[in-house]
């Protein structure tokens, strides 16, 4: 792949960032940073090797060599980008030595500081300059760092290919420097206006709307999986048990077909190929056994609950919780207008708040819950009163 900066078209919000920036000089170079941040990006979010995380690898079949071209590719990106940002505001960094324990920890933690940080104010450009290559230089490091360590580790890889623990290793990687880049462009351009990372930050919205879709066809598998644990604890065999475990089969299927399925992690991937594997040696038998039955519904349900886990990506803490604040303030306002006898008024906001919370679904099951109760009630025809009881019902689990 070229070292070039491939032109991106750029969200309507960072032209806007760029127009705000004073003197052309500086204004050309942001938006070079700003086009390699997209490129970037975009090559990232290209890899997609759900075929090998789940299809079992011939004998002899040669992993690395399939995937190394690809995976070359996406670390030249990378390091091309990172070479752009030192180039344009001339930022140095250390070669990448050995890497501590504590790099993983930077980078979960730098998207919640800048979640903090407040917009700077209108400023001297040259201060805006410095406040710019200060935040680059850091974020510029932590990025040269993993991207040393991780052609390191696929040196390691080289010599021992491990499926698992190569996808891992680009998935990791994929996620880091995504994140890493996205905060580059997103800090940047808060120097110089009020912005949202949905609306400068390539392709996040799209890594939102994908999570939140997810999460929300985790939960709904989890339910599945729990009913059929369910009806399999009240079945005493036979041909019902068997159906039952059919069923099951089904909608494990259905999901890893699904184009949900490609966004889950590789890590949690693998853990579906041995489901699947487990489940087809129980319905081959001749008889489906009762207790190891249960025993394998136990350790799904636990398995998919595990998958909760999903709510601690930063892009979803950070979704959450404007979201809830949004909810909030429908219900604030839906009470205030059933406190003074307004139906009408009232009912409105509480609709928007259950919209709200349809991309919240998955996050906790008490507002699950919550809302597949009120979703069934006629909201149009509630009293003030059961009103101001529905929004009591959906204030007290956010």
């Amino acid at each position: 792949m070229s070292d070039q900066i491939v032109p991106t078209d750029l969200p309507p919000r960072l032209r806007d960032v760029l127009a705000e920036i004073p003197g052309s000089e500086h204004g050309s170079r942001f938006q070079l940073l700003f086009l390699a941040a997209a490129n970037a990006i975009d090559v990232l979010g290209d890899l997609d090797f759900t075929h090998y995380e789940l299809a079992e690898p011939a004998r002899g079949e040669g992993l690395w060599e399939t995937l190394a071209p690809t995976v070359e590719d996406t670390t030249n990106s990378v390091g091309a980008f990172l070479e752009c940002v030192r180039t344009l505001f001339a930022v140095e960094v250390d070669p990448p030595g050995e890497v501590d324990d504590e790099l993983d920890s930077w980078f979960e933690s730098f998207e919640s500081r800048a979640a903090e940080a407040p917009a700077v104010p209108p400023d001297s450009p040259e201060h805006q300059l410095e406040e710019v290559t200060s935040l680059l230089q850091a974020i510029c490091a932590g990025l040269t760092h993993e991207l040393g360590r991780f052609r390191r580790s696929l040196e390691e890889l080289r010599a021992q290919p491990d499926r698992w623990l190569l996808l891992d290793h680009i998935a990791m990687f994929r996620g880091k420097c995504r994140d890493g880049i996205g905060a580059m462009v997103y800090m940047a351009a808060r120097l110089f206006l009020d912005v949202t990372r949905e609306e400068v930050v390539p392709a996040y919205r799209d890594d939102v709307e994908s999570a939140i879709l997810l999460r929300r066809e985790l939960a709904g598998i989890r339910d599945q999986m729990r009913m059929f644990h369910a009806a399999v604890q009240r079945t005493s065999g036979g041909a019902e048990l068997r159906e039952l475990m059919a069923g099951v089969g089904g909608s494990v299927d259905a999901f890893l077909a699904s184009p949900e399925f490609r966004l889950v992690r590789a890590a949690d991937k693998r853990p579906f190929g041995d489901v699947r594997r487990e489940l087809g040696v129980l319905l081959e038998a001749d008889s489906v056994e009762h207790g190891r039955a249960l025993v394998f519904m136990e350790g799904l349900t636990r398995f998919l609950e595990s998958l909760s886990a999903i709510n601690g990506r930063e892009a979803l803490i950070l979704h959450d919780a404007a979201a809830v604040r949004e909810v909030k303030g429908f219900l604030l306002a839906a009470r205030a207008a059933a406190q003074v006898q307004d139906r009408d008024a009232a009912v409105q906001p509480l609709r928007r708040a259950l919209e709200c919370c349809r991309s919240l679904q998955g996050r906790d099951e008490g507002l699950d819950a919550a809302c597949r109760v009120l979703q069934h009630l006629p909201l149009a025809e509630l009293g003030p009163l059961e009103i101001d009881a529905a929004v009591r019902l959906l204030d007290d689990v956010l």
